[in-house]
């Protein structure tokens, strides 16, 4: 589709958005007088602007998403609706706080500079359970939020390295040479050669380098199967179409922005692996 295509759908389904919200309007206030037909109409309403809304996402922003993230990834594969398996996420130790949930989407697979790459936006939670004295309430609580990727690299390592920022609840077990690092990072590892042999001075800079671009937390794991998994702590959720956009070209635009920011971590560490 060109831009101008796309430009007419999406003011199309905006159009059809703003109608269901006036709708749901008058759904909540016949609903003071009239509950059931309120009540129908409120959620008549609410199902037309959810199913807009997929459309928009699905229709419009994931082959968008796929004409941008194609301009840098060979053999793409995107799936705005696929995930991890969730043996990964939980067989990889990234010194993630405490989970009890796990959600991910914009599922990326492919290969970057000749390594093979994927990533998704993930969402872990975790269950909190509170009383008021006359029963209990559950409920989940986001303990982080952002891209998760994992990308190949060619040392090869028997034991996994992971790096994390220091936090009340988390130690790692291998110090470092560098002060400033053990300061605020923690390295864990069943091997204290593996950490060292990853961790050279050029990478830990590195390391700092993409949490001072992130300006969140990260969670980094060389892993001994070949790949780097990457987390970042941004609550980012990438390529998504907000209410407020209305033309594609800035569309694209931001979506390109979204997957540069996130190249460049990728870039750093492989440019310290080598």
């Amino acid at each position: 589709m060109t831009n101008n295509e796309y430009n007419r759908q999406l003011q199309k389904e905006k159009g059809k958005r703003i109608t269901y919200i006036i709708v749901g309007v008058i759904g909540v206030a016949l609903f003071l007088f009239i509950p059931v037909i309120g009540l129908i109409i409120i959620i008549l309403a609410t199902f037309l602007f959810s199913r807009s809304k997929k459309m928009i996402k699905e229709e419009i922003g994931a082959k968008i998403a796929q004409d941008v993230i194609g301009r840098y990834i060979d053999d793409l594969i995107y799936d705005p609706h696929g995930s991890f398996d969730t043996t990964i996420i939980n067989g990889i130790y990234m010194d993630f706080p405490n989970y009890d949930r796990i959600h991910s989407n914009d599922l990326i697979k492919g290969t970057y500079k000749g390594h093979r790459l994927m990533m998704c936006d993930l969402r872990l939670s975790e269950r909190q359970t509170t009383s008021n004295g006359r029963g209990t309430r559950t409920h989940y609580v986001t303990v982080f939020a952002g891209p998760y990727i994992a990308i190949s690299f060619d040392k090869t390592i028997t034991s996994s390295v992971t790096v994390s920022h220091h936090r009340f609840f988390s130690q790692g077990n291998i110090k470092m040479e560098s002060e400033h690092f053990n300061e605020n990072y923690n390295v864990t590892s069943e091997s204290e050669h593996d950490a060292f042999y990853i961790l050279t001075p050029q990478m830990m800079e590195r390391i700092e380098r993409i949490n001072a671009l992130a300006g969140d937390d990260i969670y980094i794991c060389f892993d001994h199967s070949g790949f780097i998994y990457i987390a970042v702590n941004n609550d980012q959720n990438n390529f998504e179409i907000s209410f407020d956009h209305d033309d594609t070209t800035k569309i694209k635009e931001d979506f390109d922005k979204q997957f540069i920011y996130i190249l460049r971590f990728i870039d750093e560490l492989l440019e310290g692996i080598h």
